[in-house]
């Protein structure tokens, strides 16, 4: 998974042009605003079969976009001030990995039902008979994740990813685990998980079946 950091402003707002590595699978990309003001919208331009196919999409903490077979694409933004600004962070990867990236991003505004092994990294997001995501260390190092995708209509989709210790992806897997295990360990968890599960169901869901595309 790979990352730009950049600012736009009123002064400083031409397009920011990213290229894509299709070598790596750089299938999907996830957005995320870490700090601004008067921004009220990005403006994302690629192409759709050799035509410029431009995008404009709400100013918001994060935003995930399949990339296709783009070779790159660039970012500018909207303000409504002449104070306007915007620091952005882009990460791009497989699903597998930019799905992860979201999720750990959001699990503060977006709680999901989960449980943990509090000795090992093991851990499950996502209910049972609905979208779920499973992690297990393995016994050779690294992570195994099984992605289980639940679509409209009950059709069943499963992915099955390892990665290896000193990946990116591992270190959000080790996060993660931390986060949910301190979670898990609140106050009135259980309760809230009883409270909020088609909530949390909904989310997990939605977070899956916007960026999933079939054969990735």
């Amino acid at each position: 998974m790979n990352s730009k950091k950049f600012r736009l402003d009123i002064n400083n707002n031409n397009p920011f042009t990213i290229k894509i590595n299709a070598s790596e699978n750089e299938t999907h990309t996830l957005i995320r605003l870490t700090k601004g003001a008067f921004c009220e919208s990005l403006n994302i331009l690629m192409t759709d079969k050799g035509v410029l196919a431009p995008k404009n999409i709400p100013s918001r903490k994060l935003s995930l976009l399949q990339l296709g077979d783009q070779s790159s694409f660039s970012i500018n933004a909207n303000f409504s001030s002449a104070k306007g600004f915007i620091e952005i962070e882009v990460y791009k990867g497989p699903w597998e990995e930019i799905l992860l990236a979201e999720i750990e991003f959001s699990f503060s505004d977006a709680p999901y039902n989960i449980s943990c092994n509090h000795e090992n990294i093991e851990f499950t997001i996502g209910s049972d008979a609905e979208s779920q995501i499973k992690v297990k260390a393995n016994t050779n190092g690294g992570f195994d994740v099984d992605y289980i995708l639940v679509k409209t209509g009950g059709q069943t989709v499963v992915q099955n990813h390892f990665f290896d210790e000193d990946s990116d992806t591992a270190q959000i897997i080790k996060r993660l685990h931390g986060r949910i295990k301190g979670r898990v360990k609140g106050v009135g968890f259980e309760e809230r998980q009883i409270q909020f599960e088609k909530e949390n169901t909904n989310n997990l869901n939605k977070t899956m079946l916007d960026s999933f595309v079939e054969g990735n």
